[in-house]
């Protein structure tokens, strides 16, 4: 685990501020893979952090994505289309075929 100097951070970039350590992020990925059932995959929704797709996007999981916004911000990081889960409410065929057409 790496070891960070919080004080010289806070000073760096003004409090409040988060720190993503991305190797962390990706070895508890791996732990919950490694427990979770053969056929559960996890599904982060990216609305919560979408800049976390750049490092995530590799990783087995599914992205979970409600907008032709955030299909968008799957696009610009290439994440794999089969990895997109598209939900939401008030979604019909041409809405779904809208947003992925406007995402590109």
């Amino acid at each position: 685990m790496k070891s960070h100097n919080f004080k010289e951070l806070a000073e760096k970039y003004g409090t409040p501020f988060y720190l993503f350590d991305f190797e962390i992020l990706k070895n508890r990925i791996e732990l919950l893979n490694n427990k979770l059932p053969k056929n559960a995959e996890l599904c982060y929704a990216i609305k919560a952090n979408a800049f976390l797709l750049q490092a995530l996007k590799d990783l087995k999981i599914l992205f979970e994505v409600c907008s032709t916004g955030e299909l968008s911000i799957c696009h610009k990081y290439n994440v794999n289309p089969n990895h997109i889960v598209f939900s939401g409410v008030v979604k019909n065929k041409r809405r779904y075929k809208k947003c992925v057409e406007n995402a590109r």
